[in-house]
């Protein structure tokens, strides 16, 4: 990930934001997906035009994304934003787990995400099967954080196991350090 320095915010990490396929392959690699879905040789894919760690049927239906952020400059609070995007077909059991930790301590742990297409208008299919996508769903959370690394780890919760159930994908992992 890049660490840009600001002035007036502390520090930010940058994670999986690249546009090309092998900067995005890089920035996925340090990323932990587990269990990869059977018929997947990665852990990203590409929806559309865009990259995104998991994506249909990449991640299994209780996939977890995780990656520790290690020699974090001195700070007294963490800002995280995610953009997720929720592919296919989810229903209203089908959810995202946030934990948010250091290896000792857990600063969050709860359910962040939970989405059914009886919800909201969804945008006609992207990539995947033929089923109404929801892209770019941004999360934020702010939390006091002052250890020198934090681990993510978001879980898939989807109940259906085929080919045409709900996926999930994530990419623009913003981290401000305050």
């Amino acid at each position: 990930p890049n660490l840009t320095t600001s002035l007036d915010s502390g520090y930010e990490i940058h994670d999986l934001e690249s546009t090309t396929q092998n900067s995005f392959a890089l920035e996925a690699s340090e990323w932990l997906v587990n269990p990869l879905d059977r018929s997947s040789p990665t852990s990203y894919s590409q929806c559309g035009t865009t990259y995104l760690l998991g994506g249909h049927l990449v991640a299994s239906n209780t996939a977890i994304f995780e990656r520790t952020y290690s020699s974090l400059p001195s700070h007294s609070s963490l800002l995280l934003t995610v953009n997720f995007w929720f592919i296919d077909l989810w229903d209203s059991s089908d959810y995202i787990d946030l934990l948010i930790s250091d290896g000792r301590n857990s600063y969050f742990s709860g359910t962040i995400l939970a989405v059914s297409q009886s919800q909201i208008n969804w945008q006609p299919s992207i990539c995947g099967s033929s089923s109404p996508d929801l892209p770019s769903a941004y999360f934020s959370i702010f939390l006091a954080h002052s250890e020198p690394c934090v681990t993510l780890q978001f879980q898939n919760y989807i109940t259906a196991s085929d080919n045409t159930r709900g996926s999930s994908g994530l990419r623009d992992v913003r981290i401000s350090l305050l």
